[in-house]
């Protein structure tokens, strides 16, 4: 069963893929068409906005829950997210750690002793949906009362197609779910949030580690 990310992701200089982090949570993206049911479009949440808005950075920690319908099993993976204005993204995940610098994607692959780096990631970052710059999703069917909203796709590379997002009295984000391609239903929980934790200074794209091997995947 997939994790959020493979376990060794292979970037490569095909513009159909891309990095997406949904409603806040990362996961590969495909090149996949998806039909929709259209609905009638709709703003984003006055509580999120009002949540988010002025802030210049975002710590998560979030616990994903992966359930297989196949297998009838879930597994549990954590997840650490940073995320700054405008375009600065870092994962911290069991068996790898992402950086995204707005131009450069960074993967380190501790097991492996490998950091791999391409120019041609493509990232989707939640505070686009906040400032509506955002041309990849809409807002759609908003229930106020029960403080939840669906995201539906606007754009075909994009995956999932659709993501349920909920949220607290204050207008933080409290649980996402989606059902990806192999019919896994997978939920987000977002366990911690910060908005005083930036991305740590010496991070691996920054300060390699010792005895790791440096891999250009545009070469």
């Amino acid at each position: 069963m997939n994790n959020i990310l493979s376990r060794k992701p292979e970037m490569t200089r095909n513009n159909n893929h891309c990095y997406f982090f949904p409603g806040f949570a990362i996961a590969i993206c495909l090149s996949i068409a998806f039909l929709i049911e259209p609905l009638s479009a709709a703003d984003m949440p006055s509580p999120i906005k009002n949540h988010y808005r002025d802030r210049g950075s975002v710590y998560w920690k979030i616990k994903q829950v992966t359930y297989s319908p196949v297998f009838e099993h879930s597994e549990t993976l954590a997840v650490e997210f940073f995320i700054e204005r405008p375009n600065k993204i870092y994962a911290v995940m069991p068996d790898k750690r992402l950086f995204f610098d707005g131009e450069t994607t960074w993967v380190y692959l501790p097991e492996d002793k490998q950091i791999q780096k391409s120019i041609n990631g493509d990232f989707f970052n939640p505070f686009d949906l906040i400032d509506s710059a955002q041309t990849r999703f809409q807002i759609h069917s908003v229930s106020p009362s029960r403080r939840e909203f669906v995201m539906l796709s606007i754009d075909e590379i994009m995956e999932p197609d659709s993501l349920m997002v909920r949220y607290d009295s204050d207008g933080g984000l409290k649980e996402a779910g989606y059902v990806d391609t192999n019919d896994n239903r997978i939920t987000l929980l977002f366990i911690k949030e910060s908005f005083n934790k930036k991305i740590p200074a010496d991070i691996f794209a920054v300060k390699p580690p010792k005895d790791v091997e440096i891999i250009n995947l545009d070469e």
